[in-house]
């Protein structure tokens, strides 16, 4: 298990082990966790037939840390010891406040649909706002967004380790929902 700074999906010089990880093996959390070097040995796993094997995200200390893909579905033969690469990488969060002007005071909007873009203009989520206006969404790879509700959007939004978590908002014209 090791912290892909990069992106690559390999372990680079330079890139960290995590300790203290743990995994979900089929259905139940294990026990074990990682070591210094990043790695744990799970033992009593049957041959033969699929068990699947997922990061147990509240293990981590470093919540901004999610794995690069959901897990992995493993057939073992009798005696197999296999190595299973665990890349984390590092991700941020953008929150929308989405404002409704009434008069000279702004109110939170609920209900308005929020669609955050990836600087290709690809569409990565999508989302409600809630009672108070807010739409969060969590888990974003760093890089450069761009937000879009009820005609309106803010753009050039960017996460980097350095500023992982970035707020916006988003005045709504009145008459819009």
């Amino acid at each position: 298990m090791f912290v892909d700074e990069d992106g690559d999906g390999l372990w680079d010089d330079g890139e960290s082990a995590v300790e203290g990880g743990r995994l979900l093996v089929g259905s139940a959390v294990r026990p074990e966790e990682t070591g210094a070097r990043g790695a744990v040995l799970i033992r009593g796993l049957p041959a033969g037939p699929e068990v699947d094997v997922e990061m147990q995200l509240a293990s981590l200390t470093d919540f901004t840390l999610r794995p690069a893909h959901a897990g992995e579905r493993l057939v073992l033969r009798p005696g197999e010891v296999r190595a299973l690469a665990i890349p984390l990488r590092p991700t941020g969060s953008l929150e929308v406040e989405t404002l409704l002007q009434v008069g000279d005071e702004r109110l939170g909007r609920s209900g308005v649909e929020v669609v955050l873009r990836d600087e290709g203009g690809r569409e990565v989520a999508r989302a409600l706002s809630d009672f108070a206006g807010f739409v969060l969404f969590e888990g974003l790879g760093f890089g450069t967004y761009r937000v879009e509700a009820a005609g309106q959007a803010a753009s050039g939004l960017g996460l980097t380790r350095n500023e992982p978590d970035l707020a916006t908002s988003l005045l709504i014209p009145a008459g819009v929902s």
